[in-house]
């Protein structure tokens, strides 16, 4: 359980066995403050498994679930089962890890998975930006999907009804990734969405709000990929 959890240091890799079905592998990790990404690897490198691992971090008491960090093998039942992405927690501390099989219904009794985590700094200095009171304005410097889930946030101010936004995205083609793009209002009720191919080109367009007042733009990564901080994937809004 919790208490009895393998403290673990920044890079260090462990093994663990899931045996018996059920089994719950509990790991601690102490995440320093400007440190808040959580890169997560996890696999079975010397042998095929029937597990589909799942890891997910806990608040340091193992019972409190970290919003949004958890993660599982996204190609279940390939023999391989590997888990690799970065995770994010709200501030510095002690956060303990579980590791499992994804439906607690498997079973590998001869072989160890490998079990990597590695706390990073966000080069992303827009962030905090997922939520509406912490969206920044449109700065034109680099921006980053550094972790699951990650949502940036953009505010901008419409002066009334039927005035334009005028939305510029710059994906180079060094990024690799696909970028999804949303205007939303106040309420978080989405306007119109598209996506941002890497380009060399810079996308623009021009979009009508209903009313007076505050407008975001949201940018996020399409579900199936993994987020990164590659410095040639930033993003500029």
């Amino acid at each position: 359980g919790p208490d009895k959890a393998v403290a673990l240091t920044s890079g260090m890799s462990t093994t663990g066995r899931i045996c018996p079905r059920g089994d719950k592998d509990f790991f601690r990790i102490d995440v320093p403050a400007g440190q808040p990404l959580v890169d997560v690897a996890a696999s079975f490198p010397m042998a095929t498994t029937r597990i589909d691992l799942e890891v997910r971090l806990y608040e340091a008491d193992g019972k409190t679930a970290v919003e949004g960090a958890e993660v599982s093998d996204t190609v279940p039942d390939d023999g391989k089962s590997v888990v690799n992405t970065t995770l994010r927690v709200p501030k510095a501390g002690t956060y303990v890890v579980v590791v499992r099989d994804a439906n607690d219904d498997e079973v590998d009794n001869g072989n160890d998975y490998v079990l990597q985590l590695t706390t990073a700094a966000d080069p992303d200095t827009h962030e905090p930006n997922d939520a509406a009171n912490g969206a920044k304005v449109p700065d034109g410097a680099p921006g980053w999907i550094a972790s699951r889930g990650d949502v940036d946030l953009y505010k901008v101010t419409a002066a009334g009804a039927g005035a334009l936004v005028q939305l510029q995205i710059e994906n180079p083609e060094s990024s690799k990734l696909e970028l999804r793009w949303r205007l939303q209002d106040a309420k978080g009720t989405s306007l119109v969405d598209g996506a941002v191919a890497p380009s060399a080109k810079l996308f623009e367009t021009l979009r009508p709000v209903p009313a007076a007042g505050d407008y975001f733009i949201a940018i996020s990564l399409p579900p199936d990929l993994a987020p990164t901080r590659r410095p040639d994937a930033g993003y500029r809004v």
